[in-house]
């Protein structure tokens, strides 16, 4: 059990490698709003402030305990917050300093593992982090981690 822990936290750790040197903590941010980083796939990344002179010298700004073990989740970045599902959680994580902002109970059926996806909202609505449980696709307020009323019946709609 603590080798299964030890490997989320690594895993979480490398994927972090964008704030992982102090020296580097005034780096542009970046968005990664989707999975492979925008809706091309590209994977991509323009940020520069990490290259092969100063690589061997990154270590961990931050780290966090993911609540589900082997966790295949692809955390997304927006607007300085970090998005990942967490277990039996949704979790929204300051992405400069680990801190939690606010974490969303899912309840038994858990969060996808996959990961998370944003809407960034319009006139009559706030932006929205969706994900799947169970049979079920939810909708929470990306500032505040409740489920949006203005999503379906009440945040969640069943298929």
């Amino acid at each position: 059990m603590k080798l299964a822990r030890v490997a989320r936290v690594i895993g979480i750790a490398i994927w972090l490698g964008a704030v992982m040197v102090p020296e580097l903590s005034a780096q542009t941010n970046q968005d990664w709003p989707t999975y492979a980083g925008d809706l091309a796939g590209t994977r991509y990344s323009k940020l520069t402030q990490i290259n092969t002179a100063n690589v061997a010298r990154l270590a961990p700004a931050w780290t966090y305990t993911l609540g589900a073990p082997g966790s295949e989740a692809t955390p997304i970045v927006v607007n300085g917050r970090m998005y990942l599902p967490s277990g039996n959680s949704v979790v929204a994580l300051d992405a400069e300093t680990g801190q939690e902002i606010w974490k969303y109970p899912v309840g038994t059926s858990g969060a996808t593992s996959r990961g998370v996806a944003y809407w960034p909202g319009d006139e009559t609505n706030s932006p929205r982090i969706l994900f799947t449980t169970g049979t079920k696709l939810a909708a929470l307020n990306a500032n505040t981690g409740k489920l949006d009323a203005g999503f379906a019946k009440e945040g969640e709609l069943n298929w």
